[in-house]
């Protein structure tokens, strides 16, 4: 089976397309972590990582958007929190 996952270093990060609406990111996750396939959490989409403009918007280099550093200052807990008990509740079944 093919792995899933919402976004990864060869894309703009799901957030930033959703406008940095948690409760999108979050409704994707559980779309998400219902399919059958194995999930792929790109780092920091658990924790709120959003970019400050899309990728394409530059010539070059602009996957270093959506590389952007790890946020360990500002972790949005609740996302973080969110994303804890989806991958429980997945290792249960």
């Amino acid at each position: 089976m093919l792995p899933a996952f919402l976004d990864n270093h060869d894309m703009d990060r799901f957030l930033f397309h959703c406008n940095q609406n948690r409760k999108c990111l979050m409704a994707a996750a559980r779309e998400l972590f219902r399919l059958p396939q194995p999930v792929i959490l790109y780092y920091g989409t658990e924790s709120g990582v959003v970019q400050e403009r899309s990728m394409w918007s530059l010539r070059s280099h602009g996957d270093l958007m959506a590389r952007c550093p790890m946020n360990w200052e500002s972790i949005d807990k609740e996302v973080l929190a969110f994303f804890i008990e989806l991958i429980a509740d997945r290792q249960r079944r």
